[in-house]
C-alpha cells in the first residue's frame, strides 16, 4: 500500500460561495506606533537641520515643542502664521497652544525664526537668513485685500536700505511688509503668477 501523501500538501478548499483567504489575513495587525508621527517622522528638511543645530550651537535646548515647530513650518510652504503652524505641530504630537505661541518668540528671539507683521493680520513666520544661507534679510510685500505674501529680493529695496543707514538709521526691512495691492485683488485683473507662492 503506498504510504499517505502528507496533510499540508493539501490545499484546503474554499467555503461554498466564499473566496479563499490569503494566510497573511490572519496575521496580526501592525502595531499603531509603527505610524504614529512621534515614532516614524518624515525625514525633517534640511533648513530644520541647520536651524537645530544653529539652535544648539547657541546655547539653548531643543526641547520638544522648539523641535515640532522647526519641522511643522520645515512642512508648510510661503510664510505660515500661528494657525497654521499650530495645526501642522498637533500632527506630530499634542501641544497646546500657548505652548506654540512660546516657542515661536523663543525661536525668533534666538534668530532661527523670523516673523514678518502684515497690515491687519497675524504675524507671518519663516526660517530666518542665517538658517537658509540666503544673504542677508529680504523684505515682504503683503496684500490688503486677501494676504497673499511675496518675497522681495534684497537689492529692490537697496536704495531704501542706504538712504536710513547714510543717515545713520538701522533699517529693519524684514519686520513689515509693503502693503499692497495683488492683480488677483486689483479690479479687472487676471491672476498673479506670484500670488502661489506667498
Amino acid at each position: 500500500m503506498p504510504p499517505p501523501q502528507p496533510a499540508q500538501a493539501t490545499s484546503p478548499q474554499p467555503a461554498q460561495g466564499r473566496s479563499p483567504e490569503p494566510s497573511q489575513a490572519t496575521s496580526p495587525p501592525e502595531p499603531a506606533r509603527a505610524t504614529s508621527p512621534e515614532s516614524a517622522p518624515a525625514p525633517p528638511p534640511q533648513h530644520v537641520q541647520a536651524a537645530l543645530a544653529l539652535l544648539r550651537g547657541r546655547g539653548h535646548r531643543v526641547t520638544a515643542p522648539r523641535r515640532r515647530v522647526l519641522e511643522a513650518v520645515g512642512r508648510l510652504e510661503g510664510h505660515p502664521d500661528v494657525t497654521e503652524v499650530h495645526a501642522a505641530v498637533q500632527e506630530l504630537g499634542a501641544t497646546h497652544l500657548a505652548t506654540t505661541y512660546r516657542a515661536l518668540e523663543h525661536l525668533c528671539a534666538a534668530g532661527i525664526l523670523t516673523h514678518v507683521h502684515l497690515d491687519h493680520a497675524p504675524a507671518r513666520y519663516h526660517f530666518s537668513a542665517e538658517v537658509t544661507g540666503a544673504g542677508p534679510e529680504h523684505a515682504h510685500a503683503a496684500c490688503r485685500g486677501c494676504g497673499a505674501v511675496l518675497d522681495l529680493p534684497v537689492e529692490v529695496l537697496s536704495p531704501v536700505r542706504e538712504h536710513l543707514a547714510a543717515r545713520g538709521y538701522e533699517p529693519h526691512l524684514g519686520h513689515t511688509a509693503l502693503s499692497v495691492t495683488c492683480p488677483d485683488c486689483a479690479p479687472g485683473q487676471g491672476t498673479s503668477p506670484d500670488r502661489a507662492r506667498g
